[in-house]
C-alpha cells in the first residue's frame, strides 16, 4: 500500500522504472558474453558455485548496466539519462578543460568498475584472484578454445584452486567482522567544553518523525562526526520519490539528513520531522557530517514511518576505518539496536509534546534507480529480506556478519 500523497508524487519521481525487457538475441547473447569475459582472465575470475557460465554472462551484464546507471537492482531499466560530470567535481576544479574531460572520463570508467564489481559480490559472486605467478602464466599460455573450458568450469565450481584470494560480501558497513577488541575511549578532559545546545524538533499535527543514535563507545569512533541521509520510497514503483518540480504548496519530507550535532558526545540522538510514509536508509558515511558519499542503491532497509510517533531506526557507530578479518581497513557505519536509550534520550529532542518511540520494522533488499554515485549495500542484521522479483542481492540470507576475504594456501 502506498499512501494518496506518494501515489501523486510518484509519477513524477525519481528516475522512472520500467520491466527490464528479455534479452532473448544471439548475436546480443555473444556480444555479453564476449563483454563478460574481461573480468575472466589469468589474474581473476568470478565464481558462484552452482553456477553456469549463462548465469555469470546475465549478471555481469546486468551488474554493468547498473553501474551505469540505467538499471536497478531490483531489476528494471531506468530512463534516465546518466551524468558523468557529478562523479568527480574535483577534477573538473582541479583542470583546464580538456584535462577535466579526461579526468571525468577516467573517473567515470574507474566508478562504473567498481560499481561493476561491488554489484557482483552483493549478487552472491565471489571476486577470485590468483596469487600463483605459475598459474597466471598456465592460464595466459591457453589457446581461447582452452580458456573458455577454463573458465566455464570455474565460475560454478564448488572448490576453488589453491593459492588463491577470495572477496565475498559480507555486510561489513553495517556489521563488519572487526578483527580485534577495538581500544575503549579516552577519558573527557576536565577543561572539556560542556555539551552542545540541542535544537529541538517540532512534530506538527499528522506528521511523525524519526530518532536514531550515533555512539562512539571505542578510541575508533570518539570524536567522529557521522551522517545518515533517508529518503521518501515508492514500494509500488521501487524507486525513491523525488519530484521533478517542488510546489511551494508542497509540504511532504522526500528526504532527511541526519547528521551529528556533537562529535565529543559517546552517545547522541538525533531526530527529525517527517511526513508519514515509507522511507528507506538511502546512505551512511563516518567522519563527515553535511555529506552522503555512498548510495545503498545496490539494497538497503525500508521502513515506515507512522503519524503522531518517532520511529526508531538504531544507532551508528562511525569508523571512517576499521581493521575487519582477512586485514583489510574498510569505513563502517555499524548498525546496533538500542530502543530504551532512544526513548529515554527522546523527550530533550522535541518540542510541544512527548511523542511514543517505536522500533522500525526493516525490510531489507529494496533497491531503486542511481547514477553517478559510490554504489554500495547495507542490510540492517536479523532484518527479513523483500520477497518477489524486485529484491536486491542473492537470494540466500544476509548473513548478520562474516569473513570479507578467504585466501586458500597453496599448500
Amino acid at each position: 500500500m502506498i499512501s494518496a500523497t506518494q501515489a501523486e508524487t510518484s509519477e513524477a519521481a525519481g528516475p522512472a522504472v520500467s520491466e527490464v525487457p528479455a534479452l532473448t538475441s544471439a548475436e546480443d547473447a555473444r556480444e555479453i558474453a564476449e563483454d563478460s569475459a574481461r573480468d575472466l582472465k589469468d589474474s581473476r575470475f568470478y565464481n558462484r558455485p552452482g553456477a553456469t557460465r549463462a548465469d555469470y554472462d546475465a549478471d555481469w551484464q546486468e551488474c554493468r548496466l547498473i553501474a551505469r546507471g540505467s538499471r536497478t537492482m531490483g531489476g528494471q531499466t531506468v530512463v534516465v539519462p546518466y551524468n558523468p560530470g557529478i562523479i568527480s567535481p574535483a577534477a573538473a576544479a582541479g583542470a583546464g578543460i580538456i584535462g577535466a574531460m579526461i579526468g571525468n572520463a577516467i573517473a567515470e570508467g574507474e566508478l562504473r568498475r567498481a560499481n561493476r564489481r561491488t554489484c557482483l559480490l552483493v549478487k552472491g559472486w565471489n571476486l577470485v584472484e590468483v596469487e600463483d605467478a605459475a598459474v597466471r602464466s598456465r592460464v595466459a599460455a591457453m589457446t581461447d578454445a582452452e580458456r573458455e573450458g577454463h573458465f566455464e568450469r570455474l565460475v560454478g565450481a564448488e572448490t576453488l584452486p589453491e593459492g588463491v584470494k577470495v572477496t565475498r560480501w559480507a555486510n561489513r558497513l553495517a556489521a563488519p567482522a572487526i578483527a580485534a577488541p577495538l581500544e575503549p575511549r579516552t577519558p573527557p578532559k576536565a577543561s572539556a567544553p560542556p555539551p552542545k545546545p540541542v535544537k529541538p524538533v517540532e512534530i506538527a499535527p499528522g506528521q511523525g518523525g524519526v530518532i536514531l543514535g550515533f555512539r562512539r563507545p571505542d578510541s575508533l569512533s570518539q570524536g567522529k562526526s557521522a551522517a545518515v541521509l533517508i529518503s521518501r520510497y515508492d514500494p509500488e514503483a521501487a524507486n525513491i520519490v523525488t519530484p521533478a518540480r517542488r510546489d511551494k504548496a508542497d509540504t511532504t519530507t522526500y528526504s532527511a539528513l541526519l547528521k551529528s550535532r556533537d562529535k565529543a558526545l559517546e552517545l547522541e540522538h538525533v531526530a527529525a520531522a517527517l511526513t508519514p510514509g515509507t522511507y528507506v536508509i538511502t546512505g551512511a558515511t563516518p567522519a563527515a557530517q553535511g555529506v552522503v558519499n555512498v548510495n545503498f542503491c545496490l539494497g538497503s532497509a525500508m521502513f515506515t514511518v507512522e503519524p503522531g510517533k518517532l520511529t526508531y531506526i538504531g544507532d551508528f557507530i562511525p569508523h571512517p576505518f576499521v581493521k575487519v578479518e582477512g586485514g583489510l581497513q574498510v569505513p563502517a557505519m555499524t548498525w546496533e539496536n538500542h530502543p530504551a536509550d532512544a526513548e529515554a534520550g527522546a523527550p530533550k529532542l522535541l518540542r510541544g509534546g512527548e511523542f511514543p518511540v517505536a522500533p522500525a520494522s526493516f525490510t531489507n533488499g529494496v533497491s531503486w534507480g542511481c547514477a553517478a554515485s559510490t554504489m554500495a549495500a547495507y542490510a540492517i542484521p536479523g532484518a527479513p529480506a523483500l520477497e518477489g522479483p524486485r529484491r536486491a542481492g542473492p537470494a540466500r540470507a544476509v548473513p548478520a556478519s562474516g569473513p570479507i576475504i578467504v585466501t586458500v594456501p597453496t599448500s
